[in-house]
């Protein structure tokens, strides 16, 4: 689990990525007590909502069920942002739709969940801007992203698809981010590592593992310790 993710303004509200076991056991959860969830996706420039239930669940999919009406407005292989409730915490993740009838529709299963938490306290909350901005080695940006979590191994952002398209997959790209309630700037070099569907047509979430060059380590250093203040 991951200490650091997207700060609220004016809140101690923290997107927290959950470990691979505790995401499926909450899934496996949500299935047998058929929580419903809400579908988020764009189509035709648009945001549309879908409210459904969970019927059913497998190693690869999520089988949902609309309560009410037709599901036919998701089209196959939309991005989907999906939010789910169990107990009071609002967990959410990034799929895609698999296969769909006029009432029934099934999505890609997540490897990880995220969990909306409050906490009195904040280990290393991301600066209210919340941005990476992301450059070539030559130190040209070539775009910014929305930070998700960090860790002293690397970080998760949200781009855009152009974003995205300029950065090939192993490249090496300076990252720019400000870490902690007094704006802490880091600097350092990454490697980005994944390319995911974000839930829209637009929106890309980019894994950047963090490099072990002499230009990085005392900014790592730095990001270690705001980790563990």
């Amino acid at each position: 689990m991951t200490s650091a993710g997207v700060s609220c303004p004016k809140t101690h509200t923290v997107a927290i990525e959950l470990d691979a076991q505790t995401s499926s056991r909450l899934i496996e959860r949500a299935g047998r007590t058929h929580a419903p969830l809400t579908l988020t996706f764009s189509q035709c420039g648009a945001d549309r909502v879908a409210d459904l239930r969970i019927q059913s669940t497998d190693a690869q999919a999520l089988c949902l069920e609309a309560d009410k009406g037709a599901v036919d407005d998701v089209l196959p292989s939309t991005c989907l942002e999906v939010q789910f409730a169990l107990d009071g915490q609002e967990y959410f993740f990034s799929s895609s739709t698999l296969e769909y009838t006029e009432s029934r529709i099934a999505i890609g299963r997540p490897e990880r969940l995220y969990v909306w938490q409050r906490r009195r306290f904040l280990r290393a909350s991301v600066a209210e801007s919340a941005v990476v901005v992301l450059a070539d080695a030559k130190g040209r940006v070539k775009g910014e992203g929305a930070m998700l979590n960090v860790s002293q191994d690397g970080l998760a952002c949200r781009i855009s698809r152009d974003t995205a398209d300029r950065i090939e997959i192993d490249e090496i790209i300076g990252v720019k981010f400000e870490l902690g309630q007094q704006r802490t700037y880091v600097e350092c070099y990454g490697k980005l590592k994944s390319k995911i569907a974000a839930g829209s047509a637009n929106a890309i979430i980019a894994g950047i593992h963090f490099e072990d060059c002499a230009d990085s380590q005392d900014a790592k250093a730095q990001l270690n310790r705001l980790l563990n203040a």
